[in-house]
């Protein structure tokens, strides 16, 4: 059962089109951004409402393609918030909190971080300084 869920991506104005398309393609063929912004010049923040586990497929999709990138979902009924990011070659999304840009491992009773979980929060701040970088602002993420 898909689980809906607010989504919300920056990315390239130039991209938008594309990263629209793939929401549209792959949820609702009325599906449009609820919300645009345009965060400085050349880059938008692009928000989606109620869609299907969170974007999850869409946002790989998107990666896929080599679209640069950075977002959030934030959470449903079965699902917890995650945040993402691609630099147009790799890609990792990681469960977050705080409407999404802060990345979250498990702690076991011993104290242990989940290991998986902890290498994927790290390469997803690594991910978003380089897109961040290359989107020619820093800090973007909220």
């Amino acid at each position: 059962m898909s689980e809906p869920a607010f989504v919300s991506i920056t990315c390239r104005a130039r991209d938008e089109r594309t990263v629209i398309a793939v929401i549209e393609d792959n949820t609702d063929p009325d599906c449009e951004a609820e919300s645009r912004e345009e965060v400085i010049d050349g880059i938008v923040e692009l928000g989606f409402l109620d869609i299907a586990n969170g974007g999850r497929f869409e946002v790989e999709k998107l990666a896929k393609q080599g679209i640069q990138f950075f977002g959030y979902h934030g959470p449903g009924d079965s699902i917890t918030e995650s945040s993402f990011a691609s630099d147009g070659k790799a890609f990792v999304i990681c469960a977050s909190v705080d409407s999404g840009y802060r990345p979250i491992a498990s702690i076991d009773p011993d104290g242990t971080p989940d290991p998986s979980e902890l290498r994927s929060a790290k390469k997803y701040w690594r991910l978003l300084a380089k897109v961040e970088k290359r989107f020619g602002k820093k800090p973007l993420a909220k």
